[in-house]
């Protein structure tokens, strides 16, 4: 439907109110209905009798259909496009568990658009976009063609891709999947100046340590299919998770160190959004971060080094911690200021307190520990929002008890704690007790902690 038509059929506010009877413009009654549905019509049609558009429309709605007609064939081809792209999967896409071994996966959203009709496969064929983002979950066989179908179908495109192998529940599939794994990095590594958004998430830990401990390169040309690719081919590369099990990075540390040093280069100016996790594996004496990085979240050794590499993201909005303090290197005494940040996710097991005393964020709206507080360090909470004179909103307190003893002596300095406006405590723990506590001001501008 043209807009012309549609401006065509549509009356003025003048000529409408003219045809309005006063009877009509009521409501109308249970006895008048049936013999009123034909005005219904015209209203919403914006009836003219004089506008020959709307005479037909108006008598179409009469006439049964005599076929069924597919009307999301009518939708324009831009639209088309627009359903398509969100029909793409990410990383939640599992697999469909039956009774076939191994489980059969759903078939690529791509596959099943292009399969409706010959119009929606013309429009899918025709649509580089939709072949842009490649999902490889549990390796397989036959992962290797369909790859090989979206790059060529993607143009050049940038690429966003997921490779996760952690779905096999026995060392045979393990390994099957490993190796289909590298296929699939070997098949990307010739587009690596498309890569836009790259997640690997490799994992080897069903593999008998007895084996393991007699073949220690038996998974290290899965690493190798990520080593030697140079920093400067990384130019469009803005989002890096990378995380690999406690295997790998304990029997090829020194692949890890190499596929870090080439991710995590100074010269990747575009990256800005990287997940890193090798299980505390990864030791540098002079990291160096991409100055432009925004998220970042990870299991670093947190060492002198690392905070220093930390003072120099100037851009950086959100960070999440989960390594743990390596104290003999653990030398840094100036503050470390981030003036753009408004996520702070700690989740270190025992350095917790001393990150609180370095780090000042005055733009910190949120604060989450997820790591059980001793009861000596809770005076390091209220400093530190003292410190930070932040407006923090949220505060989330992940505990492996579930005593509400520790609540009320972690808030027992409330003034400084609670400073700013609507700010809302939720503290989660793992037994199933919740504690809700919300910032409500009295009268008398007091604050009241309530528990639900």
């Amino acid at each position: 439907m043209s807009l012309k038509y549609l401006v065509d059929i549509l009356p003025s506010s003048e000529s409408l109110d003219k045809s309005l009877s006063p009877y009509e413009s009521s409501t109308l009654t249970l006895a008048t209905f049936s013999s009123s549905v034909g005005y219904i019509q015209r209203a919403l049609l914006g009836y003219d009798s004089s506008n020959s558009y709307a005479c037909l429309a108006v008598a179409s709605l009469g006439r049964p259909l005599t076929e069924p007609k597919c009307h999301i064939n009518y939708l324009p081809v831009e639209l088309l496009r627009e359903i398509f792209i969100l029909c793409l999967p990410d990383e939640t896409w599992t697999h469909l568990l039956n009774a076939s071994d191994p489980p059969a996966p759903y078939p690529p959203c791509q596959l099943t658009l292009s399969q409706v009709c010959s119009y929606w496969r013309r429009v899918a064929l025709s649509f580089p976009d939709l072949w842009s983002t490649i999902i490889v979950i549990s390796p397989g066989p036959c992962h290797v063609p369909l790859v090989e179908l979206w790059l060529e179908r993607s143009g050049q495109l940038p690429l966003t891709f997921y490779i996760d192998n952690r779905n096999c529940d026995t060392w045979e599939k393990e390994c099957a999947s490993i190796t289909a794994a590298e296929d699939v990095i070997y098949l990307l590594r010739p587009h690596v100046r498309r890569w836009k958004s790259a997640t690997f998430k490799l994992f080897a830990r069903l593999q008998p340590l007895s084996w393991s401990a007699a073949h220690p390169s038996g998974c290290l040309s899965l690493l190798e299919s990520l080593m030697g690719l140079p920093s400067d081919c990384f130019s469009l590369l803005e989002t890096l998770h990378f995380d690999v099990d406690e295997y790998l990075c304990r029997y090829h540390s020194e692949s890890i160190k190499q596929i870090g040093e080439m991710f995590l280069s100074s010269s990747l100016t575009q990256l800005k959004e990287v997940e890193w996790k090798t299980r505390k594996f990864l030791h540098h004496d002079t990291l160096v971060f991409p100055a432009n990085l925004t998220h970042l979240s990870g299991d670093f050794v947190l060492d002198t080094s690392f905070l220093s590499a930390l003072s120099e993201l100037k851009n950086l909005h959100f960070l999440r911690l989960n390594g743990s303090c390596n104290w003999d290197r653990f030398r840094y005494e100036q503050p470390l200021t981030l003036d753009k940040l408004h996520t702070l996710d700690l989740r270190t097991a025992s350095s917790t307190q001393s990150l609180l005393n370095l780090i000042v964020a005055p733009n910190l709206t949120v604060l989450a520990i997820g790591t059980p507080f001793p009861e000596d360090n809770y005076a390091a909470l209220p400093l530190f929002l003292t410190r930070c004179r932040c407006n923090l909103k949220t505060f989330s307190y992940f505990s492996s008890t579930a005593y509400h003893t520790h609540i009320s002596q972690l808030y027992g300095l409330r003034a400084p704690l609670l400073e700013g406006s609507i700010f809302v405590a939720l503290c989660r723990f793992t037994l199933g007790t919740r504690c809700r506590m919300r910032k409500r001001r009295s009268a008398a501008n007091g604050v009241i902690l309530d528990e639900s």
